[in-house]
């Protein structure tokens, strides 16, 4: 699938599960992906698996209940 390569994707609740496999995936088609979690060890997990295996990822803290965290919130 390479319409993912060079593209940047946000990915909410990517550290666990279903999100970080998303992350995983895209990331290995050449995506640079942007994963944003409430755990900073599950981020830093998913992030070292994708960068380890040539891709491009940051990690993101974010609670998207807490209103506080989104400007104008």
């Amino acid at each position: 699938m390479s319409e993912a390569k060079a593209k940047v994707v946000l990915i909410i609740g990517g550290g666990p599960g279903l999100g970080a496999e998303t992350a995983r995936r895209l990331a290995s088609r050449g995506a640079i992906v942007a994963i944003a979690a409430r755990r900073r060890n599950k981020l830093d997990e998913v992030v070292a698996q994708i960068t380890g295996a040539g891709g491009r990822a940051s990690a993101y803290l974010l609670d998207v209940a807490d209103k506080k965290q989104f400007k104008g919130g």
